[in-house]
């Protein structure tokens, strides 16, 4: 890491402990930083520091102690830990290193890509060489409290407290240009400038981003410029090179930018290069002083803030990259549409991190068996990456496959439990997977780790089904499941836990919102009641990503589409449209519906005299997706399906009855349009009728 007084520390530790890798760490609130290390793999040695996600010595700094870890895969405090992974830690030794007052700041650690046993004398070795690195710490701050009280020491803490903020700022923001935001404002004011810019290379073009004191238009005119554009930012991109003009005399070298800085008050300005290799990102800082400045007199820390820029740069590049991926892998990972589920009626939604935040992991997917069940699945991938969204995608991949192989849910998830674990990623992931029965009697669910859906009946509003069984890719589960009976009127709500993962209040604050919601519903309209439950969610500031499925079993009346389904010798024409009559006086209330009526029955006729008396024939009546068409007229469709060998349908009214001549030829001259489809058996024919109001 370029600092020899600690890398020395290093290479003493690995060679009186024969290490393939030591580091010394420093443990913060999200990460670990390495001021010195060896040994240490890329991208992690260049960037040097890692997520806490990748961090054995955190435990180190919580226990105030050494921490010896023989074999990672057993060791149950890590067994999880990504370090393994992406570290190729399999074994680790760690003494704590402290500040002058006792407070543990990180660890010296040496670590190994096989398991190895530890000895007490190794352990004493690496806690003399810690506390060799404590005073080395010590003799540093001394020293700079020397300097510091020497050039002032209120000046120095402000610009060093600025330094330390612009670098939070920076980690925080996860977008390149809100990156280029934070430095372009937070940069001038930490080291006493009058003006930063910073520029990014897209292609054959420089995009800048300059600080509050540009003016409007000459942050309009100088927002994109050519790579070769006559400037010193662009000239220090296309040579490398850096560029400091000391004083107003040398700004007469680029005439463009030279009446731009007098206009600012500029009297010096420098242009310093930087590139990442491993994104191929690349760009300019530029600093401009309103007094003269001799590059011998540029303050050091710019070469700090230079690097930063270039390594929060490249991580927001990343980032982007990776999210924009992730976000046209959830187009292809989320369902299109729902299908028809019978009884039920089912909505879901998903809604992604707000633009710039976390890529997401979550989704839904709604399946029908051929018996007419429903299978729902929810899940959540562990993470907030590229990988999350591959890793939901292959699960609802084989959940499907799975459940149209008749699987319940509980073996479904047994299984997809061992081929998550076999995945290359391993990835952990929440997964409810519910079994809706075809006949509206029952809802059964497995649940690996997941919230638990929330049943609104007539008796009460609470969560369901199986708690406490691990998440999916340990493989070595046996789920367990639980059938709950249902009633018409019920509703079920399935859902990730970003729906209830709230800044705004408590988990359990969240859990308990969301059933009194659920219980104030005043309809089991799933649409109706997902519009509802988006609108609560509009004033949310989302962390997360959230799916949810609202899956309910309205009354028969209540439903978005009047059915019915029996034998051909059962076809009572009478009960038929007094059924359709009444769910008319419920959803349309004022319509006329004779038409309709006349429909049904010259359909259901047809493909009665066309059935044998035991084969199945069904009817369909629902309500077009819109309140009317493009003409502006309400419309009504009839769908009715019945065993059928193959025929053809006339448009004309056949001279004598014929067995799918006449009943059709009718329903052509009455309906807007006759759809007949003939397939694997079964012949479904769909008329679309006006409603006269």
């Amino acid at each position: 890491m370029g600092d020899e007084g600690l890398d020395r520390h290093c290479r003493v530790a690995k060679a009186a402990v024969l290490a393939e890798t030591v580091m010394f760490s420093v443990v913060d609130h999200d990460r670990q930083f390495f001021p010195t290390s060896l040994g240490l793999p890329e991208p992690y040695a260049a960037l040097g520091e890692t997520p806490l996600t990748h961090s054995f010595c955190q435990y180190v700094v919580d226990r105030s102690g050494p921490l010896r870890i023989s074999d990672a895969s057993t060791d149950q405090l890590v067994a999880d830990s990504l370090a393994q992974r992406d570290l190729g830690i399999a074994t680790y030794v760690g003494v704590p290193v402290s500040d002058e007052d006792g407070n543990v700041l990180g660890a010296l650690c040496a670590v190994g890509s096989t398991p190895r046993q530890w000895t007490d004398d190794e352990v004493e070795v690496l806690t003399d060489i810690s506390h060799s690195i404590e005073s080395e710490l010590r003799l540093r701050n001394s020293r700079r409290a020397l300097e510091r009280r020497l050039a002032g020491e209120q000046l120095a803490q402000e610009y060093e407290h600025a330094l330390n903020q612009l670098a939070q700022a920076t980690n925080r923001s996860e977008t390149i240009q809100g990156v280029s935001d934070e430095l372009a404002h937070r940069v001038a004011p930490a080291i006493g400038a009058a003006l930063t810019s910073i520029g990014i290379v897209d292609q054959d073009e420089l995009h800048l981003t300059h600080g509050s004191d540009v003016t409007p238009e000459i942050a309009e005119a100088w927002r994109i410029a050519p790579v070769d554009a006559d400037a010193p930012m662009n000239a220090a991109v296309t040579t490398g090179e850096i560029v400091h003009l000391e004083g107003p005399k040398e700004f007469a070298d680029y005439p463009g930018f030279e009446k731009i800085a007098r206009s600012l008050g500029l009297s010096s300005f420098r242009a310093i290069p930087f590139g990442d290799e491993g994104t191929g990102l690349s760009g300019a800082l530029g600093i401009g002083w309103a007094e003269p400045m001799p590059a011998t007199d540029v303050p050091p820390a710019i070469d700090r803030i230079v690097e930063l820029a270039r390594t929060t740069l490249a991580r927001a590049w990343r980032f982007e990259v990776e999210r924009d991926q992730a976000r046209v892998l959830e187009r292809v990972v989320l369902p299109t549409s729902l299908p028809d589920t019978g009884l039920y009626d089912v909505a879901g939604l998903y809604i992604a991190p707000e633009a710039g935040k976390r890529v997401g992991g979550d989704v839904y997917d709604v399946l029908v068996g051929a018996d007419g069940s429903v299978g729902v699945l929810v899940a959540d991938a562990v993470g907030h990456d590229l990988m999350a969204t591959r890793a939901v995608a292959r699960l609802r991949h084989a959940v499907g496959v799975l459940f149209m192989e008749g699987y319940g849910p509980g073996r479904i998830m047994t299984a997809v439990d061992a081929y998550v674990a076999a995945s290359p990623s391993r990835r952990l992931v929440t997964c409810v997977c519910l079994h809706f029965a075809a006949d509206g009697s029952s809802v059964t669910i497995a649940n690996a780790g997941h919230p638990q859906p929330v049943l609104r009946s007539a008796a009460a509003t609470r969560p369901i089904g199986p708690v406490g069984q691990p998440l999916l890719g340990r493989a070595a589960t046996m789920y367990v499941e639980q059938t709950i009976e249902l009633h018409p009127g019920d509703l079920v709500l399935a859902f990730t836990d970003g729906l209830i993962d709230r800044r705004d209040r408590s988990f359990l604050d969240s859990e308990r919102w969301l059933v009194d919601f659920i219980e104030a519903q005043p309809d089991s309209d799933a649409d109706a009641v997902a519009s509802r439950l988006e609108a609560e969610l509009l004033d949310a500031e989302a962390e997360d990503d959230l799916a949810f499925l609202i899956v309910s079993r309205p009354h028969p009346l209540e439903h978005r589409t009047c059915r019915w389904a029996g034998p051909a010798e059962r076809v009572d024409l009478a009960e038929r449209r007094e059924e359709i009559s009444e769910w008319f006086a419920v959803h349309e209330p004022d319509a006329s519906i004779d038409t309709v009526l006349l429909v049904a029955t010259e359909l259901l006729t047809n493909a009665r005299q066309a059935s044998d008396p035991d084969s199945d024939v069904s009817i369909a009546v629902r309500r077009t997706d819109g309140e009317a068409d493009a003409t502006g007229v309400a419309a009504v469709e009839v769908t009715v399906t019945n065993l059928s060998p193959p025929f053809e349908a006339d448009t004309e009214m056949p001279a004598t009855e014929s067995v799918r001549g006449r009943g059709l030829a009718i329903v052509d001259h009455l309906a807007r349009s006759l759809d007949i489809t003939l397939e694997d058996g079964l012949a479904t024919v769909r008329a679309v009728v006006e409603l006269e109001q």
